[in-house]
């Protein structure tokens, strides 16, 4: 019976020992696992283009789900749904994202290139941006220390494995 007793507090010992490394393996883990949501509305003169960004990082590959509209003179001229997907990586404090779709929505490009950054447009096109976690339910988006949006993050990836 002491035998017993024993090696199960041994056990127990190393399994107190051992969790603060699972705990900071599991929030690495969801540094680089995870999804969020952001509403985006850009301003360029007599045009603007808003949209809901869904984005998902998953170890090194992401997908982008946007979908919105563009008006130009308070008139809607397009909607815009499109669905890109990315490869990143960190280096330092900061994240590179290169997409990976091939596009051939000319007209998208045209209505967008002088609102959005050429990742949103072309294929092997990259960006730096450094993410900011706000709290436990969002990340802030931000590039050369300037905010450009607050991304929420989704339920689903808080608990997905």
């Amino acid at each position: 019976m002491t035998k017993t007793r024993t090696v199960l507090q041994y056990t127990l010992l190393a399994l107190l020992s051992l969790s603060p490394l699972g705990y900071l393996g599991y929030q690495k883990y969801q540094e680089d696992h995870f999804s969020c949501q952001a509403e985006i509305v850009i301003f360029k003169d007599n045009s603007y283009y808003t949209s809901i960004m869904s984005y998902r990082f998953d170890g090194g590959s992401g997908v982008l789900d946007a979908k919105g509209f563009f008006k130009k003179d308070g008139a809607e001229i397009a909607k815009i749904n499109k669905k890109l997907a990315f490869n990143y990586w960190w280096e330092g404090k900061s994240l590179i994202m290169v997409s990976d779709n091939k596009y051939d929505d000319k007209e998208t490009v045209a209505l967008l290139n002088t609102l959005t950054p050429d990742f949103f447009l072309y294929s092997d096109r990259g960006m730096t941006i450094q993410l900011k976690r706000q709290n436990a339910s969002s990340y802030l988006f931000t590039q050369s220390g300037a905010p450009l949006f607050s991304c929420l993050i989704s339920k689903s990836s808080r608990t997905a494995s």
